[in-house]
């Protein structure tokens, strides 16, 4: 018997009330489970900063504990995180668009479109926001980013936000296998900031924001920092992923709604398979939806290398202090004006007196052990923290390689996780790019979205058989990519204008500009030939073109579109290109040629023909192509 449907589930509710109460109930319900998790969350941080949480919010010993003697910590977790932040700084994958058992056209489309993704990931809040997620992952166990639509200028575009993991909740059984139907963002906003996007829910919103104060339970998520007093109103926006039937078609049940308190600020369907977050793990984890982070590897180790620094601060600053053997009666002891003296007063001879070591050697190799032992969970080593290298001054392209390839081992796992999170993102821009293209007029839409096609890229579908798959080939030192670029070089697998292009810094992309932009306008033209919604005629060069390398690479794609089965269309298009400018290079090399004895001048009219004789036909084209005609 098939149970009835569980009519009390938010996505179900038909009223706007009834569909906000329903959806706050469960975020509490969820919360009050959450709340030892974000606490921790809270504590790891205060141990990366190197700083106590407040006495009044945390039950329990301080991060920092002082007895007498001011005293700073040894802040290993500091150095391991932020070493290990640079180290993957360095780890740059972008993802790339390809797709199996298709079309010529279509995978030429991928190509083109995957250049415009990269792009679009590259830019340069998207990869300051990767660092800091990277260092959220370290941190916190996961790093989160969400996906969502923006509107700048009258332009609707895509963006991606970094968020704290306190903030999305998840159901511990729904996202048992790390895959759950419902997740929920849960954030507060400026009351000035939602008026305005709200104006006509602004009377309501003003009803229901509240001041952020210590008082409010929004301080699991944010601690101290969150109390200023602001004017605040907490929304939640809840997702919910469509149910899938027997053929794998996707049901009308998704739903996305964004609530504050009573109020439904949006609610819409929602059609997608996957919700718009992407997360990266440091440590994945074995149930559920977050993962571990190498503060809390660090954290037992941490808090006992506190404990020993500071005894050997104490035992150093009682055990050098100054002792003074003194008759009786000599003098008092507020005379001695030094930093609390020992006075040991004595009738007659003075005792002899023989100063121990104030600290034991015991202590030190228990904390370098602790020390050594965190350099193992971190994979790096003091040296790699330093800045040092044990290879020394004068190391070549190849040692230096080795040595990374080395260090990348240990971290590979890591680094592994970084790559299919960056396909995570690509994948959900993709998603909000062809959303935008579908429901926004193309005056409406940010330009690199509008010039391309995104409707026809369906990965889900499987039309194209797209997929998006991690590429970072080259190593990522400077020395290393030289090394590999030379070798890849010398095999004949990429000549000198390849090798210029894989290397982006900005000094040698400008004085390489000679040989680039040629390449670069023919490389325009020909993703224009691909394309025939583009008008062939717009393509005819000119005589500034650099015609003998445009024919050359033109005749290369054709042969690749002839024997990808391109659309009889596209090669006519390529041979029409080609006959064009084989004319115009010829009418530029006579041009050029010298009149010889008996020759007319260049631009003279032609000889005319002897009477009865027929008038001199025209020069003949240049022959058509032989393939695919």
């Amino acid at each position: 018997m098939i149970p009835a449907p569980d009519l009390t589930s938010w996505w179900r509710q038909k009223n706007a009330a009834e569909l906000a109460r329903a959806i706050w109930r469960k975020v509490d319900a969820i919360r009050s489970r959450r709340r030892a998790q974000n606490l921790d969350d809270l504590i790891y941080e205060a141990i990366y900063k190197g700083r106590p949480l407040s006495s009044a919010r945390i039950m329990g010993p301080s991060v920092r504990e002082q007895r007498t003697a001011p005293f700073t910590t040894l802040n290993v977790v500091q150095a391991k995180v932020d070493a290990l932040t640079a180290r993957m700084s360095k780890h740059r994958p972008f993802p790339v668009i390809s797709c199996d058992d298709a079309g010529w056209s279509e995978k030429r489309f991928a190509r083109r479109v995957s250049s415009v993704l990269r792009a679009k990931m590259g830019r340069q809040d998207i990869e300051r926001d990767r660092l800091l997620r990277t260092r959220d992952a370290i941190v916190r166990g996961t790093g989160v980013a969400k996906v969502t639509r923006t509107a700048v200028c009258g332009k609707y575009d895509v963006t991606v936000e970094r968020v704290p993991r306190s903030e999305v909740i998840v159901g511990t059984r729904d996202a048992l296998y790390g895959a759950p139907r419902s997740v929920y963002h849960l954030r507060s906003y400026p009351l000035e900031v939602l008026t305005a996007r709200y104006p006509k829910q602004a009377d309501k919103l003003k009803a229901i924001a509240t001041a952020a104060t210590y008082d409010s339970d929004e301080w699991y998520e944010w601690g101290d920092d969150w109390a200023d007093d602001s004017l605040v109103v907490r929304l939640c926006e809840a997702y919910h992923l469509p149910s899938l039937d027997d053929d794998g078609e996707l049901a009308d049940d998704g739903r996305r709604s964004l609530v504050a308190k009573d109020l439904v600020l949006e609610d819409d369907e929602w059609c997608r398979r996957r919700h718009p977050f992407a997360l990266l793990h440091y440590s994945p984890p074995m149930r559920g939806w977050f993962g571990d982070g190498l503060v809390s590897m660090l954290a037992a180790p941490q808090a006992k290398i506190n404990d020993i620094a500071r005894d050997i601060q104490e035992a150093l600053y009682w055990g050098g202090g100054l002792k003074v053997f003194m008759p009786k009666g000599a003098m008092t002891k507020e005379q001695l004006s030094k930093r609390h003296p020992i006075v040991v007063e004595h009738n007659g001879t003075a005792p002899t007196y023989v100063a121990p070591n104030p600290v034991s050697q015991q202590a030190f190799q228990i904390l370098e052990f602790l020390m050594n032992w965190c350099d193992d969970v971190s994979g790096l080593s003091r040296d790699f923290q330093s800045g040092k290298t044990q290879l020394g001054a004068g190391a070549s392209g190849a040692a230096i390689d080795a040595l990374d390839d080395i260090t990348s081992d240990r971290l590979a796992g890591f680094q592994l996780f970084d790559s299919l999170s960056q396909v995570d993102i690509g994948q959900l821009i993709v998603d909000e790019a062809r959303a935008i293209a579908e429901e926004c007029p193309k005056t409406e839409q940010a330009a690199w979205i509008r010039e391309h096609k995104w409707t026809g890229l369906k990965i889900d579908e499987g039309l194209h058989h797209l997929r998006l798959e991690p590429q970072n080939f080259l190593p990522g030192t400077r020395a290393g990519r030289l090394a590999g670029a030379t070798e890849l070089f010398k095999a004949g697998l990429l000549d000198g204008d390849n090798m210029i292009e894989l290397f982006e810094e900005p000094d040698l992309q400008r004085g390489n500009r000679k040989r680039l932009g040629p390449r670069r306008a023919v490389e325009m033209v020909m993703e224009g030939l691909c394309d025939p919604g583009v008008d062939l005629y717009q393509l005819i060069p000119d005589a500034m073109f650099p015609l003998k390398l445009g024919i050359d690479t033109a005749k290369a794609e054709y042969e690749d579109a002839w024997a990808g089965g391109a659309d009889a269309a596209v090669l006519s298009r390529f041979r029409e290109w080609i006959r064009l400018s084989q004319a115009k290079l010829d009418e530029a090399a006579a041009a050029a040629a010298p009149a010889g004895p008996g020759m007319a001048p260049p631009g003279a009219p032609p000889p005319a023909a002897p009477p009865g004789m027929p008038p001199a036909a025209p020069p003949a084209a240049p022959p058509a192509m032989p393939m695919g005609a």
